[in-house]
């Protein structure tokens, strides 16, 4: 199991819609973690690509941990679904331009699990915060608190 961090937050346009809930609501809604760019074609964008390389790098029964950007309550999601780029590979009834809206290109289909442990007691958190979209977690004592937290609240 690996654990990784990913933000679900809208920063498409003059970043007005930022810290709005309004993505992080559609993914938990779609039971799904998702990544954005309006144009995801373009290869030279090194922030589109790291994202997407840590989506085609998670496996099934990965955490990837993630936060409500307006009440900051924390979430641990487990990765249930393969990885879908939307502009490659449309999955039967989706409606694409739905999820553009939503700023979201690429995404993989999770079980969103709302932590019931006040997680900034357990750890700084501060390393639970992600600068870019999405990152992988290697720090031990992050692993070994998520490890903790799923046994504790039974996340399965």
């Amino acid at each position: 199991m690996n654990v990784w961090i990913i933000n679900l937050k809208d920063n498409s346009g003059d970043g007005s819609k930022k810290n709005t809930p309004y993505k992080f609501e559609f993914c938990k809604d779609k039971s799904i973690i998702g990544i954005g760019w309006r144009d995801p074609i373009d290869n030279n964008n090194k922030d589109y690509q790291n994202a997407l390389q840590c989506l085609e790098k998670m496996k099934k029964d990965d955490l990837v941990w993630t936060r409500h950007p307006q009440d900051k309550d924390y979430y641990l999601c487990k990765v249930i679904g393969d990885l879908v780029i939307l502009h490659k590979n449309i999955p039967t009834g989706i409606n694409e331009q739905e999820y553009f809206i939503q700023d979201i290109s690429a995404y993989r289909k999770v079980k969103f699990y709302k932590l019931k442990c006040n997680v900034k007691n357990l750890i700084d958190y501060k390393k639970l915060i992600s600068r870019s979209t999405a990152r992988a977690v290697f720090d031990t004592k992050i692993i070994e608190l998520t490890e903790d937290i799923i046994t504790r609240e039974g996340i399965q």
